[in-house]
């Protein structure tokens, strides 16, 4: 706030309000339903606050610059970074047919979802395997690939359901088409390297050092399973989720764990809409992306 020299500004804090099932969540739950991603009903209280205004975010920027999974290849083909035989095996599969890529992640992935029964894990495998073996090498190709993909467009039209229960607008300017336009004729093919150089050349004389070399990331997981979404979890039966998808034992075993899996959290809010009965929802918001 010193660096850009705001003097009127707002800083809210919460406690646990904001869990997954918290007051919050139960407003928007109640209201529209589930929503994909989970944690979307967090905004809800900066919108509310924005009046008539808009509000800015700024979404996905951390998967943008980071360049995921081709970034390292894009590094040692553009000479950022000397070869070695691992950062060649990674250009290797990045220049390989998608094919063959989908079927190296399959052969190295070892991440499970314990709940979920093996057939519908498998299906989240092969898509998991295929979105991840669509990303393009070259970065000018990927900025369009990035913004595409399904999680940024449905977290997109989630944002703005939460604000279109709200006096105000919202707005994510790192997936403007322009803005992503321009970024990628700004990139060309293999980029300037990781967020820190990227963000250093794009905004080095707006921004504090501090901000744009950070190395850490914030982490809502103990704020999100608190108050409400852990009483609800101990209390839970392991009724009302669909059999054929969800192991409920190994479910309530993950939401006994200290920290557990953020990616179990609609499950959640979707077992506590089925046992807070029917309510009156209103229509969802007719939402147009720009």
């Amino acid at each position: 706030m010193r660096h850009l020299g705001l003097p009127d500004w707002q800083r809210m804090l919460f406690g646990s309000e904001l869990n997954w099932l918290g007051p919050v969540a139960q407003r928007v739950l109640s209201r529209h339903g589930l929503m994909s991603p989970a944690g979307a009903h967090t905004l809800l209280t900066v919108l509310e606050a924005a009046g008539q205004g808009t509000v800015l975010t700024g979404l996905e920027g951390d998967g943008l610059f980071n360049g995921g999974s081709s970034a390292l290849p894009r590094d040692v083909l553009a000479r950022r970074v000397a070869p070695t035989p691992r950062s060649m095996l990674s250009v290797a599969r990045a220049v390989s047919p998608a094919p063959l890529r989908r079927r190296a992640y399959l052969h190295r992935s070892s991440d499970t979802v314990p709940w979920l029964r093996p057939r519908p894990a498998r299906s989240l495998q092969l898509a998991e395997a295929a979105d991840i073996a669509g990303e393009p090498l070259r970065w000018n190709r990927r900025v369009g690939w990035w913004a595409r993909r399904r999680y940024v467009v449905v977290l997109r039209q989630a944002l703005a359901i939460v604000a279109g229960g709200t006096a105000a607008s919202i707005r994510h300017p790192l997936l403007d088409r322009r803005f992503l336009a321009s970024l990628a004729r700004w990139g060309g093919p293999w980029g300037s390297g990781r967020r820190t150089d990227v963000l250093r050349e794009l905004f080095g004389p707006l921004l504090p050092a501090a901000t744009i070399e950070r190395r850490d990331k914030a982490d809502f997981t103990r704020a999100w399973w608190s108050g409400e979404a852990r009483d609800f979890a101990a209390s839970w039966t392991g009724a009302d989720l669909p059999e054929d998808l969800v192991d409920a034992e190994a479910l309530h075993r993950s939401w006994s764990e200290p920290e557990p899996d953020v990616r179990s959290a609609l499950l959640l809010q979707a077992a506590w809409l089925a046992a807070s009965g029917p309510r009156e929802r209103q229509q969802p918001v007719n939402c147009r992306l720009q």
